[in-house]
């Protein structure tokens, strides 16, 4: 049976791998095979490196690190790749608030022919580690 986790020694190597643009864990299994380094299983991986992204990532993400996203992820890069459409500032009062409309130029395409069209958004918002609704 398999020790959870992985070695310290794999990790090193398999965040090297990754950090040079190998970054599917069949990739990282097979370079691993090549270099002669004790494989984890699959299932190991996968998770090593979900849970090495989720501490990268910063726990709040400000406004301004927000917009700069968005105006990063204006450009068109295929037909089936979601850009920014539009941003919208709003500021009313004490509030402010942050808008932006994300699409697909295929989708955009097939709105622009069709007699009706329905959209929906589902979205959680998690902040600081408490869920909170509106």
């Amino acid at each position: 049976m398999p020790q959870p986790g992985l070695p310290s020694n794999v990790k090193t190597v398999v965040v090297k791998l990754f950090d040079g643009g190998i970054t599917k864990p069949k990739r990282i299994l097979a370079e691993l095979r090549r270099l002669d380094i004790q494989e984890p299983t699959y299932s190991q991986l996968r998770n090593f490196l979900k849970y090495r992204k989720t501490k990268q990532l910063p726990s709040i993400v400000s406004l301004g690190q927000l917009a700069e996203l968005c105006d990063a992820l204006k450009q068109q890069e295929s037909l089936d790749a979601p850009f920014v459409v539009a941003t919208e500032f709003d500021v009313k009062g004490e509030e402010l608030a942050f808008r932006f409309f994300m699409s697909t130029p295929r989708l955009l395409a097939l709105a622009g022919r069709a007699e009706s069209l329905q959209a929906d958004a589902t979205y959680k918002l998690i902040w600081e580690g408490n869920r909170n609704t509106k």
